[in-house]
């Protein structure tokens, strides 16, 4: 999807996050079963570490039900020096 709409948009896509954590499927896990399930899941390309500093993201998600793994996401990236940090999602559950 980020590929697809980067090309269409003329952005730069960038894999720079990756899992740490095995985490369970979020779905059907209520609310705070999903903030606990994908806390500390995701970390960042030691090589993609300089990328990230002072920029800007967009993060793709396919669905958006509590917003939980976008928010970690965005978490991990401001914590090692994203400027901001946006959300997309295609469907809301």
């Amino acid at each position: 999807m980020a590929k697809g709409l980067g090309e269409k948009l003329g952005l730069e896509v960038k894999d720079i996050l990756i899992r740490v954590k095995k985490t369970k499927s979020q779905f059907g896990l209520a609310r705070e079963k999903r903030i606990e399930n994908i806390s500390n899941a995701f970390g960042v390309k030691d090589e993609s570490k300089d990328l990230i500093k002072g920029e800007a993201f967009f993060l793709i998600d396919d669905v958006l039900t509590s917003g939980s793994t976008l928010l970690e996401a965005a978490r991990i990236l401001k914590r090692n020096g994203a400027k901001k940090v946006f959300g997309l999602t295609l469907a809301r559950g």
